[in-house]
């Protein structure tokens, strides 16, 4: 049986590899060297991966689809809002001018979606616009037991974070090139 039981790049092969014991070289030495710092560079770099905003986003994404599926499967609003995330999502991680034009246009819509609830209540429910009876029919009838908080706050997140990348894209801001007369 073959164990390695430590790599550290001042030791070597010969110390940390049983059949090979005693029968290192100077290229072995210098081969576990540019391992170690390889595998700790690549550890970083998935850490990174991970921690980056972007990815964040698109596992909070899966996660509420995923839940979206498992708590409500017979209510489609909520599995479709949450495959529009996910779409978004991937754009946004693709992180290109266009994909991110098309994540705030597909995140704007729960934000408008709530506006247009809104506005529409006082015809259905034939109370008073801007009443008090308005705010209160309004917010009582919201379906925070599907998760509503949850979906509207990643539809924040991610509409701020694609409009921002949309108005400072560096390709946005020098869109005219030069004319040399």
């Amino acid at each position: 049986m073959l164990f390695v039981t430590d790599l550290r790049p001042s030791e070597g092969i010969e110390q940390s590899h049983p059949r090979r014991a005693g029968m290192g070289t100077t290229s072995d030495n210098r081969a576990s060297n540019q391992r170690g710092p390889n595998m700790r560079s690549s550890t970083k770099k998935f850490v990174v991966f991970l921690v980056d905003p972007k990815s964040i986003l698109f596992g909070a994404a899966i996660f509420a689809l995923i839940w979206a599926c498992l708590k409500s499967p017979c209510f489609p609003g909520s599995i479709f809002l949450s495959v529009l995330l996910l779409v978004a999502s991937i754009l946004i991680r693709l992180d290109n001018r266009w994909g991110n034009l098309i994540a705030a246009i597909l995140t704007g819509y729960l934000p408008v979606e709530f506006v247009r609830a809104f506005f529409m209540l006082p015809h259905f429910a034939e109370v008073p616009m801007f009443s008090l009876v308005h705010f209160r029919c309004f917010f009582r009838n919201l379906p925070y037991e599907n998760g509503f908080v949850m979906f509207m706050g990643l539809t924040l997140v991610m509409l701020t974070r694609s409009v921002f990348a949309v108005i400072h894209n560096e390709q946005s801001e020098n869109s005219l090139p030069e004319r040399s007369n």
